[in-house]
């Protein structure tokens, strides 16, 4: 049962630290209520620029980055966190409304998300990186 699901994969993400990379502030309003809800630490980055520098002081565990940034491609975010030693680890799930999947995962992102997405599938596809991690 669906419902079912959602407990387990929390239980999995508590305490994590989640970037949600997202201009749309509505959206990104939305994921840091439930990621926190959840008990799952959010923060937030409304842009690239932004992005950067936040997963350079914070580390974050995972990324849910959202490919169109309005100052840079999301991608290019993804493609810095690989080439540096320090943040090469970090989780990332990109987002975006048209299916960027093979050039996300070809641009080192973990998973990809199509939006509009379902939070039980986004939980699911956080929780299945951290397994393969």
């Amino acid at each position: 049962m669906e419902s079912d699901r959602v407990p387990t994969f929390v239980e999995k993400l508590k305490g994590k630290h989640v970037l949600v990379v997202e201009d749309n502030l509505a959206l990104a309003d939305i994921l840091l209520r439930l990621m926190r809800h959840y008990g799952i630490r959010a923060t937030h980055a409304k842009d690239g620029n932004e992005a950067i520098k936040q997963i350079e002081k914070e580390g974050p565990d995972i990324i849910l980055l959202d490919i169109g940034l309005p100052d840079m491609n999301g991608l290019e975010i993804a493609r810095f966190v690989r080439q540096n030693e320090s943040t090469k680890s970090i989780l990332i799930v990109a987002m975006s409304g048209f299916d960027a999947r093979e050039s996300s995962l070809q641009n080192g992102c973990n998973a990809f998300l199509q939006k509009p997405f379902r939070l039980p599938d986004l939980l699911a596809q956080i929780a299945k990186c951290l397994e393969q991690g």
